[in-house]
């Protein structure tokens, strides 16, 4: 029997493996759900923008779950303790990251400018999924410091 190792042969046959592989022996996940029930997050801020970001975090990622914010000034938290009771409240974000490192799966940082670089590292080497205000440092100084 003679072989056809032409490129248009091989290129038909990859063509044709690929288009047919996801309905042979692989188990589709598409219906089965999330690995999760729920995305618990937590988000360092609590008013203005970061209220804007725990607002569409809720409404657009279903399941969703504030589990607790970090904010200097306590007198900013009256949404999260009117609309997420069950949220935990700090002022340290370096205490909600000892507190809460195993309580939560991503992390939304909407402080301000000169403090989402060092958050943001810390929740990233945590290794939970981030969200970072723009920018993520505002210097090359800022920039390299992270990196040591």
């Amino acid at each position: 029997m003679k072989q056809n190792n032409s490129r248009r042969n091989f290129v038909k046959t990859a063509v044709g493996t690929g288009l047919a592989a996801p309905w042979i022996g692989w188990k589709s996940t598409a219906n089965e759900g999330n690995p999760s029930d729920h995305v618990r997050f937590v988000c360092f801020g609590a008013n203005g923008r970061a209220w804007s970001n725990i607002k569409e975090m809720v409404a657009e990622v279903p399941n969703s779950k504030l589990v607790a914010v970090a904010e200097v000034d306590k007198n900013r938290t009256n949404h999260v303790s009117e609309h997420h009771p069950d949220a935990k409240v700090y002022q340290d974000w370096r205490e909600l990251l000892d507190k809460e490192e195993s309580n939560f799966d991503a992390a939304i940082v909407a402080t301000p400018d000169h403090m989402h670089g060092p958050i943001s590292m810390s929740t990233m080497q945590l290794g939970k999924h981030t969200y970072t205000e723009k920018p993520l440092t505002r210097t090359l100084h800022e920039c390299r410091a992270l990196q040591d």
